[in-house]
């Protein structure tokens, strides 16, 4: 892969798990201050799947880069981490949709739900700044 290939993927991969956070991070944003409205659920919803997509597109960039370079998946602690990210971005969703389906535990299950998702934030965030100290864009 040549250095343009590989920068673009860079500045993809960045520019999906961003976007990723910005949505998923919106999508708490409604679930928080806006449970007043009649909508608020499906901007919640919406908002959130989008930044689960956006984020998946990300690590299917880094994962494909890592690929085409032949080099070591989840070799360093910014992929160690973007690994914790994905497994959350599965578990998180899955647990806002299971509040749904088993009425009678709905409030542990959100519970759980809301603590996954202000974890994932948390995480991602972390690895954003992780990710722009690993590109040096910040701390030199």
């Amino acid at each position: 892969m040549n250095h343009t290939m590989a920068s673009r993927m860079l500045f993809y991969h960045a520019g999906f798990v961003i976007a990723g956070f910005a949505a998923a991070a919106a999508g708490a944003a409604f679930a928080r201050f806006m449970k007043r409205k009649p909508w608020w659920l499906k901007a919640h919803r919406g908002l959130a799947s989008a930044g689960v997509v956006l984020l998946f597109c990300g690590i299917a960039v880094a994962f494909l880069k890592v690929q085409l370079r032949g080099g070591v998946h989840i070799a360093f602690p910014h992929a160690y981490l973007g690994a914790v990210i994905f497994i959350f971005a599965l578990i998180t969703p899955t647990l806002g949709l299971l509040q749904f389906r088993y009425r009678q535990q709905a409030a542990r299950i959100r519970v759980l739900h809301r603590w996954s998702g202000r974890l994932l934030l948390l995480l991602l965030a972390l690895n954003v700044v992780s990710g722009l100290l690993v590109t040096g864009i910040i701390g030199r």
